[in-house]
């Protein structure tokens, strides 16, 4: 048989960073030519060896997976606890055994051991383990990674390890003879070669994508970084762009502080295959901590591609950074996240990969987000897709958000002047300015000469001064001469400083070498010191690492106190623990009423489908278990291998089952096999149904067999419809054969039509001849316009094909103008 892929890579995403690189390792080996000779090798490499996270292009994930394996001739399966228990490892292994591959599977061992006693220790999946003849892998740990990695080398082109040891010794021998030889030309040239291969550094005010490539525009002068809060730094190696760091204006990489470009991440890490095309991009905190992985394959003649994602973290205590998707926000220290959507609880994004549709300058036009199986799935906002417009220099001008049938739902759009953004609007699908839901519809800045911020005002859709949240209108910013904000004023509608009965009417900020806040101080309209709302004047800040720190509070002479609930200082771990203490340095009870809030994480629940736990615990001032102030004491939310949450439980502090904030004491998802979220249960102490967060007891969704969406339901404990958060208590879809959707109804708790999220109760499209139809009514069956402004839509069908739009009395109206 004729194989596409020399081998396959299987592994656990915890251990992608080995997949990867061994993939990189293998394809980069040469054999000797004296070896390639001796056993008569038609090749002297073991290239292409396929990662399923980097070499996918399209399609569905699973079917791809298998077809890749079919035309692979090894599988190297990277062992460990982790992998162990993983489900897609074991599966790709009985697939290669199914084929009647058992002597071309290598186990390479990094962690653990194979047939251990200990389950924790166990590095070997099912199908390994229950082999009749056991195989033998090759363990890392027993023989270095050097040597093992020569001998995996030698299995794959069936030689003796040995031979390749030994002439891989002479080689290096060899190597140091020419290396000695060589001295004198390399003294010559060295100034050439140090010139390519050094590292080298350019500075940008901002940047632009490319081909997914970022591409410096507004270029700084390093001493000119000195002076701003934002600045990017482009690292190019060998002519190739290697790394776009965030930095300060103190050289360290920090996080951006422009709201408008929070999805970008502090360090991007830029990889390319040996043809010097993008391969993989990949994401780092602050802190060099991997958060995310953006693995690219080609673009097809219609310029269509698809990114995957693989979201994993090295160790429990990395915040999780999803671009794009607001999955998580947090209500308390215990991380009572809600779906936006649902309101139910969940902290894992849907999102595997985005499907990218780009112009003929490469520039994205439009994202889709997809699961794992390549289905259109939506963030926690609701959120299938993005469109984007441009403008002359490459930049984002105009954002708009699309539901699952590609609509408009609203946007932004955004003001240059120079290379900053000066003026930021929320627009509807009509693309009228609205109010978003914090109560402004715009924001106007302005900037310094070095390039920060310097004022912010906000402003309703009527274009009137607007106090946002109902605590302030306008900002006003002063930097000191190392590009620190250093003075921060708040105003009123009416251009005032806030008064002290309204709140903080300025604040100071100190800092330290590295660039972190040390000092907070607090100020009346007059600049005397004040309280914030917890009753201090400010804070100290004290770290003990990067990610540990102490905050103190302080009074107006910046000496320790406590705030209203007796709490004064804080001590933060993060993902690992939180601890409040009192003036004389004793543990008391904080906001959550807990005295230390802990985070734990377990690998599995033996018998089910949950490989991953987190526990959230709260202790008294004695660290001993105690229930918060929700009534519970901790909460245990499990996850399945792809990361989706399955269940959340909660629990008093004699590990009894209690209920939630909500009225629930056990939540559960159920997923069908293509990642659809099909179930959803709410239960109480003994097992029945429980109306959760918004009203409904069971959330029940339908899918088709070509897993098109067909109907979602919402039903009380009582088992009846019930309102959902979507304003709808059932919605059923249908499609004709070409999968294009034919009819959608909104139905309301008593089974009758209902005014849905779009706008309308009933929608109705038709295909007669060369024209296509659209039309949207109300419960009644009469016309209505819908959230996008029109009633009714007619598009001639063809290549020049034209859409007019009608409203609900058939008069002819502009969409989207």
């Amino acid at each position: 048989m004729e194989y596409q892929y020399y081998a396959f890579i299987s592994y656990k995403r915890e251990d992608e960073k080995w997949a990867r690189w061994l993939q990189r390792k293998l394809e980069k080996y040469k054999l000797p030519v004296v070896l390639q000779n001796q056993y008569k090798l038609e090749y002297r490499s073991v290239k292409p060896v396929f990662r399923d996270k980097t070499d996918l292009a399209t399609g569905t994930v699973r079917s791809a997976l298998s077809k890749e394996l079919e035309v692979s001739k090894y599988l190297i399966v990277i062992c460990s606890p982790s992998a162990a228990k993983s489900s897609w490892v074991n599966m790709e292994i009985e697939q290669f055994l199914q084929a009647d591959k058992l002597n071309y599977i290598i186990p390479f061992i990094i962690k653990g051991k194979p047939f251990a006693d200990d389950p924790g220790v166990e590095c070997f999946p099912p199908s390994l383990r229950s082999m009749k003849e056991p195989l033998l892998g090759i363990n890392i740990n027993e023989v270095g990674k050097r040597a093992a990695f020569f001998r995996l080398v030698a299995g794959l082109l069936e030689i003796r390890t040995d031979d390749l040891i030994k002439r891989e010794k002479r080689r290096i021998r060899n190597q140091r003879i020419c290396a000695i030889a060589a001295g004198v030309m390399v003294m010559i040239v060295s100034g050439v070669f140090i010139w390519y291969y050094t590292p080298k550094a350019e500075y940008y005010a901002d940047y632009v994508l490319e081909n997914n490539i970022p591409v410096g525009i507004y270029p700084l002068q390093k001493s000119e970084v000195k002076n701003r809060v934002n600045s990017y730094r482009f690292i190019y190696k060998e002519f190739m762009l290697t790394e776009v760091d965030h930095i300060n204006s103190d050289f360290q990489i920090s996080v951006e502080t422009d709201i408008e470009k929070y999805d970008r991440p502090p360090e991007l890490d830029l990889h390319y295959n040996q043809y010097g095309q993008l391969s993989e991009i990949i994401f780092y905190n602050q802190y060099h901590e991997e958060l995310m992985t953006e693995s690219y394959g080609n673009i097809n003649e219609s310029f269509h591609q698809v990114i995957e994602f693989v979201q994993y973290v090295e160790n429990e205590t990395t915040d999780t950074y999803l671009l794009y998707s607001d999955s998580t926000s947090s209500d308390g220290l215990f991380g009572l996240y809600l779906d936006r959507r649902t309101n139910i609880p969940y902290t894992k994004s849907a999102i595997a990969e985005f499907e990218l549709l780009c112009d003929n300058e490469q520039k994205v036009k439009e994202i889709h987000f997809l699961n794992r199986s390549g289905m259109k799935v939506c963030d926690a906002a609701g959120i299938y897709g993005v469109t984007y417009e441009y403008d002359a220099l490459g930049r984002i001008v105009k954002i708009m958000y699309c539901d699952l049938l590609e609509n408009e739902l609203g946007g932004k759009h955004y003001t240059y002047t120079g290379s900053d953004v000066t003026c930021v609007e929320w627009i509807n699908a009509k693309g009228e300015l609205t109010d978003n839901s914090d109560g402004y519809a715009c924001f106007e800045r302005t900037y310094d000469t070095h390039g920060n911020c310097s004022t912010i005002d906000f402003y309703d859709s009527e274009r009137n001064k607007v106090l946002i949240m109902n605590q302030y209108a306008a900002l006003q910013y002063e930097y000191d001469e190392a590009g620190h904000i250093s003075r921060l004023y708040y105003y009123d509608e009416n251009e005032n400083l806030l008064s002290g009965s309204k709140g903080v009417a300025q604040v100071t900020f100190q800092y330290d070498s590295l660039g972190a806040i040390v000092l907070e101080n607090y100020f009346d309209e007059n600049g005397e010191a004040t309280a914030n709302a917890e009753g201090v004047y400010g804070y100290l800040y004290t770290y003990e690492t990067k990610k540990q720190l102490t905050k103190q509070c302080i009074d107006a002479n910046n000496k320790p106190m406590s705030n209203t609930m007796g709490i004064s200082s804080l001590k933060n771990s993060y993902g690992r623990y939180v601890e409040f203490y009192d003036i004389n340095g004793l543990l008391t009870l904080g906001a959550e009423g807990c005295a230390v809030i802990q985070y734990d994480y377990g690998l599995s629940l033996p018998g089910s489908k949950i490989t991953k736990i987190q526990y959230t615990t709260g202790y008294d001032k004695n660290r001993s278990v105690c229930m918060n102030k929700y009534g519970f004491a901790y909460v245990l939310r499990g996850y399945d291998d792809y990361d989706r949450l399955m269940v959340e439980e909660f629990y008093d502090n004699n590990d009894q089952v209690v209920e939630s904030p909500s009225g629930y004491t056990c939540m559960t998802n159920s997923y069908d096999l293509l990642d659809n979220l099909v179930r959803t249960e709410y239960k109480d102490r003994d097992g029945n149904y429980v109306n959760g967060p918004l009203g409904f007891a069971v959330f029940v969704a339908y899918f088709d067999s070509d897993n098109f969406l067909t109907d979602v339901t919402y039903y009380n404990d009582e088992n009846t419809y019930v309102m959902g958060p979507e304003g709808f208590a059932r919605m059923e879809i249908q499609y004709n054969k070409d999968h294009l959707e034919t009819a959608r109804r909104y139905y309301g708790s008593d089974g009758q039509l209902c005014i849905g999220p779009m706008g309308f109760a009933e929608l109705a499209a038709e295909i007669t001849g060369d024209k296509a139809s659209i039309k949207f009514f109300d419960s009644d069956g009469n016309l209505i316009d819908s959230i996008w402004g029109y009633a009714a839509s007619e598009t001639i069908l063809g290549q020049d094909g034209t859409t007019k739009y009608y409203d609900k009395n058939g008069i002819p109206v502009s969409v989207g103008q």
